[in-house]
């Protein structure tokens, strides 16, 4: 994709926001399919990021949920970093997330048979990617 005014490559937008160290570590977390761009799940750091988009994503063992402001042109000091975004929610820890009752465990296992044939297994590994988070 050409880049332009409006838009910027996901990976750069990252670094120049300092989430991560480098460029290389940015492009990779996304290839790993571990940043949603409005809710969906991309996996090409070439992707392009527009003003007012929404990012989830995982730094560290914190779950980030933030909004683009602008979009950057270089990698400057962190108070420059910082214009960039706008989190839309506080840091919220990743193991918070996944025990928290906002996923819900009692439709993992809809039926509790001792040996499931294959696609009572496909059955059960559907519903229970559904709910996992993958961060």
């Amino acid at each position: 994709m050409i880049e332009s005014k409006h838009s910027q490559r996901i990976d750069k937008w990252l670094w120049y926001a300092r989430f991560f160290k480098n460029r290389t570590k940015t492009a990779k977390i996304v290839l790993q399919g571990k940043v949603r761009l409005n809710g969906m799940r991309i996996v090409k750091p070439s992707i392009t990021v527009k003003k007012g988009d929404g990012l989830t994503f995982q730094q560290g063992n914190v779950l980030r949920v933030i909004r683009v402001l602008e979009l950057g042109y270089r990698r400057g000091p962190a108070v420059e970093a910082r214009s960039l975004y706008s989190d839309v929610e506080e840091a919220v820890s990743v193991k918070e997330v996944i025990y928290s009752e906002k996923i819900p465990i009692d439709h993992v296992f809809i039926e509790n048979l001792p040996f499931p044939d294959k696609r009572q297994r496909r059955d059960r590994i559907k519903v229970k990617n559904l709910y996992s988070v993958d961060y």
